[in-house]
């Protein structure tokens, strides 16, 4: 028979369930593939003290990046400065298949101690160790947020987005969007298959501009929004584009119109409340 495990302390902190998924599932897409880069193959956690526990988890494939922020739960000890751990991606992944099993409604608690994290349910518990080493510094690289320049539907995007995937390279997956006056253009070339373009409407508060995205990456950032309308703002066509909706942001950079290759893609999905 295996030893008990040792007791854990009181818990420090309380949330529904449901906000473990929100948590932990956009940023699952970000997490490095991989077995080398192992600080990237977790999500960092950082937990602040504020009134409300403020919750944000992170991650980054060195290609891009998610961040969520909630600010959710209720605090039963509050710590006099903020908690960060790197939670090993299978233990997230763990986290949100539980949370999806068990109602929205279910309280979970967390203790919070140093190596150890322990993610308690009515029926159980998860018990994590933190990863060692430092995450990527990566509030460098978040630009200001700039006005908005324009609006468009998200399922009309991610359905132009979708038909352009058919035939874009399937290394570099490049999509340029030209913004006009009252639509974007999106096109791409394929030197093997040939090429395609396709309007989106737009309502646009912006001069004329092409932009270029890795498309596969824009529509797996897109597929963790869930508002029909959102905006675009961006202060030039080489600066990094923001994607906003009431509750979620996303970051994105743009690939050189000159060569394919990988570029930076930011984005912030789900959130409660986002502050910079």
């Amino acid at each position: 028979m295996a030893p008990p495990l040792p007791g854990g302390s009181s818990p420090q902190l309380t949330l529904p369930s449901h906000v473990l998924s929100s948590m932990f599932h956009p940023v699952l897409s970000s997490v490095a593939k991989e077995n080398g880069r192992y600080r990237l193959q977790a999500v960092q956690v950082q937990i602040l003290p504020t009134a409300t526990p403020t919750l944000i988890t992170v991650d980054t494939d060195g290609q891009r990046l998610t961040r969520m922020t909630h600010e959710t739960g209720w605090w039963v000890t509050k710590p006099n400065q903020s908690l960060t751990a790197l939670i090993p991606k299978r233990t997230a992944r763990l986290l949100v298949e539980i949370a999806h099993q068990i109602t929205e409604e279910t309280i979970v608690s967390l203790t919070l101690t140093n190596p150890t994290w322990i993610f308690r349910f009515p029926n159980g518990e998860v018990r994590t160790q933190n990863l060692s080493g430092a995450f990527p510094d990566y509030t460098k690289i978040i630009p200001p947020d700039g006005r908005p320049t324009l609006t468009c539907s998200r399922s009309s995007l991610i359905s132009a987005l979708r038909r352009m995937e058919t035939i874009s390279d399937p290394l570099s997956h490049p999509i340029t969007i030209q913004v006009n006056q009252s639509e974007i253009l999106l096109s791409t070339v394929n030197a093997h298959i040939g090429e395609a373009h396709e309007p989106v409407e737009a309502t646009v508060q912006t001069d004329s501009m092409i932009l270029g995205f890795n498309g596969k990456l824009l529509l797996e950032g897109l597929g963790t929004i869930e508002a029909e309308h959102i905006n675009w703002s961006m202060a030039s066509p080489a600066a990094p584009c923001v994607i906003k909706t009431p509750h979620q942001t996303i970051l994105t950079g743009h690939m050189s119109l000159c060569r394919s290759g990988c570029h930076s893609l930011l984005w912030y999905p789900p959130t409660d409340r986002i502050q910079e």
